[in-house]
């Protein structure tokens, strides 16, 4: 009997042992198929926790030869709508020697065509999350030296004086509802000093800022949709307020610019 037992024994200890041995099966982790939005406390809007609807533009500088930038000029007018709809005052915008023009998608090859048959050259190419009414500032051109304009407003041409600061375009975007697939874009051109606010205009919200409300572009977008403001063809007495903000001069000689502002999408 005891011959038999013994055997018995030594297995069952060896099945023990190596039971003993096995690593047991790891717990769920807490955050396993947890995704981010179900962190969000409930209330998460109130407290301002949920980004707003946004607006994505990207806005795309040229820099054209201004001997070719005449034959430009009348394609652009020729292949996107230029009607006065989109303007804020037509009058003063032309007075101001601007053209302005919108067009969609299918519009976006012709236009590129053009450019490229003009040696345009792409100066910069900057994207905008933008949030109602949240302005953002895309730099054009700057200003070195003081220098006066004649800007023109309400029909009135008045001389004004610009000091050394930066010339550009102040884009604003504003939904028509939370789940709108329009909204309504406007571009005006903008002085901005060369020194940083002072705490004065931080504190009281004072701004040096000049923004030339008379000469923008003021429409209805959506995705897919273009607009494009540049400096007129014609010939001007004096210096306009486009010729300033669109007319730069570097080693190739005087280039002409145009800037393109496109919708890339809308977030809901």
């Amino acid at each position: 009997m005891m011959g038999t037992t013994r055997p018995k024994i030594v297995s069952f200890l060896l099945v023990v042992m190596l039971c003993g041995c096995s690593t047991p099966p790891e717990a769920p982790s807490p955050a396993e198929g947890v995704k981010l939005r179900d962190l969000a406390p409930a209330d998460a809007a109130r407290q301002g926790l949920v980004l707003p609807p946004a607006i994505s533009l990207r806005a795309t500088t040229y820099a054209i030869p201004a001997a070719r930038y005449e034959r430009i000029a009348r394609i652009i007018v020729a292949t996107l709508d230029t009607g006065p709809g989109i303007l804020t005052d037509a009058r003063d915008f032309r007075e101001n020697g601007f053209i302005a023009a919108a067009g969609g998608m299918a519009d976006v090859r012709p236009l590129d065509e053009a450019l490229a048959k003009a040696q345009a050259t792409a100066l910069s190419n900057n994207y905008y999350m933008v949030f109602d009414e949240k302005d953002n500032d895309a730099a054009v051109s700057a200003v070195r030296e003081i220098r006066r304009i004649e800007y023109v407003s309400g029909g009135q041409r008045d001389t004004m004086t610009l000091r050394p600061g930066q010339l550009g375009l102040r884009i604003v975007a504003r939904r028509f509802s939370r789940r709108s697939s329009v909204f309504r874009l406007t571009v005006q051109p903008i002085w901005k000093a060369a020194e940083d606010a002072t705490f004065v205009e931080r504190s009281t919200g004072i701004s040096r800022n000049i923004v030339f409300d008379r000469a923008g572009i003021d429409t209805r977008m959506q995705a897919g949709d273009m607009v494009l403001i540049a400096p007129s063809g014609a010939s001007h007495e004096g210096t306009t307020l486009a010729d300033a903000l669109m007319t730069i001069t570097d080693a190739r000689g005087e280039m002409k610019i145009v800037t393109v502002v496109t919708c890339t999408g809308l977030s809901q």
